[in-house]
């Protein structure tokens, strides 16, 4: 089993942290989801701004653990 983790350590890590940033935009996403709706009925600017907020949680937490695994060797 450990020579099958060393083997594919880094695809591990980097699915590990896809869900984890996939986790915090999915909860960021939908707690803004549920504060826009009750400031504006239009489903479609509700739905926009939601998938505007999702990324910008997503990709820059993305890259953050990204480079913490590379950089840190972690």
């Amino acid at each position: 089993m450990k020579i099958i983790y060393n083997k594919y350590r880094n695809y591990i890590l980097l699915n590990k942290n896809i869900i984890i940033s996939g986790v915090f935009a999915f909860f960021g996403g939908a707690i803004f989801t549920q504060l826009y709706s009750q400031y504006n009925s239009n489903n479609l600017a509700n739905s926009v701004s939601t998938l505007l907020i999702e990324y910008a949680i997503y990709i820059p937490s993305l890259h953050s653990y990204f480079i913490e695994v590379t950089e840190l060797g972690i």
